[in-house]
């Protein structure tokens, strides 16, 4: 039943009817990156349970595969790290951020409807955080709103959020 799918983020080591042990590489002693991704993981209540082993980069996963098919399962895992898997860039001067992007900067304020817990709101920041066109990005879980500061235009940020499952809207 071990599913032969290529994936940069992930192997898979075992595969059950309900249950998958997969390497991901990028958790490699990172307990903080562990600890949010069984959050997220978590979220879904088709996901049972979530075991993490950073020091040895294991995961295993136990689920419904009624409510969650396997196939759904790797769209889930590969969304989830193809974001989470990058180890965050580090932070450029503002005066190299200035030098490298050409434009105004902006300063984009909205709300976000989706989040149903705190680690939304984090993995929401950590993903925008990533774009290099992003100088700072802050979103609150209690308020549902955000502000991202730098060289995108509030369509792109609106764009970023609900490719990740969210909705943004002016806020």
């Amino acid at each position: 039943m071990l599913q032969s799918k290529k994936n940069n983020h992930f192997n898979i080591l075992e595969q059950q009817s309900n249950s998958m042990s997969i390497v991901v590489p990028s958790l490699y002693n990172d307990m903080e990156r562990a600890a949010i991704l069984k959050i997220i993981l978590l979220k879904r209540s088709s996901i049972e349970s979530v075991q993490i082993g950073a020091e040895d980069n294991l995961v295993a996963i136990r689920f419904d595969p009624e409510q969650l098919p396997i196939e759904e399962l790797f769209n889930v895992l590969h969304i989830v790290l193809e974001n989470f898997s990058e180890k965050p860039r580090k932070k450029d001067s503002q005066q190299d951020v200035l030098v490298k992007n050409e434009g105004a900067i902006h300063r984009v304020v909205f709300s976000v409807e989706g989040m149903s817990c705190p680690s939304c709101a984090l993995f929401m920041e950590m993903t925008l955080a990533r774009d290099k066109r992003v100088m700072n990005a802050s979103v609150d879980f209690k308020s549902a709103r955000g502000v991202v500061i730098g060289f995108l235009s509030s369509d792109k940020v609106f764009d970023i959020i609900d490719e990740h499952g969210y909705k943004a809207c002016k806020g």
